[in-house]
């Protein structure tokens, strides 16, 4: 895309076109297309910003390596937020059926009858 005065004047405006999706083997067919029919070049935007953040010693690119790194924390304490909650449930579970089966063989085992239940027996 030119935005040169002489392009303007020329009234050559130029088109861009994004390209975004969730298959990347997909997209990348759909840019060739487009890059070849309007001969056009193709820039990786994921790419350029990638490499701003790695490399770029600006005050914006330090706040956004920061916010990455901020949101990157937070993705993993809901992550070991959620593990932990899991396991806990998984625990709770493991108890109660440890004392379900400890119950069990409670009541399966033979009851001893006291010393009034066998004179009564008895007689």
């Amino acid at each position: 895309m030119d935005l040169t005065h002489e392009s303007y004047k020329s009234g050559k405006f130029g088109i861009v076109i994004l390209v975004n999706g969730a298959l990347e083997s997909i997209r990348r067919d759909i840019v060739k297309d487009l890059a070849s029919k309007y001969q056009a070049i193709v820039i990786n935007l994921n790419q350029i910003i990638i490499e701003a953040l790695l490399t770029s010693t600006t005050d914006a690119a330090c706040q956004a390596r920061q916010i990455c790194l901020n949101v990157g924390l937070e993705i993993i304490q809901a992550k070991l937020y959620t593990k932990q909650k899991e396991l806990q449930e998984h625990e709770l579970e493991q108890c109660q059926l440890q004392q379900l089966a400890d119950l069990e063989v409670k009541l399966d085992s033979p009851v001893e009858l006291s010393d009034d239940a066998q004179k009564d027996e008895g007689k």
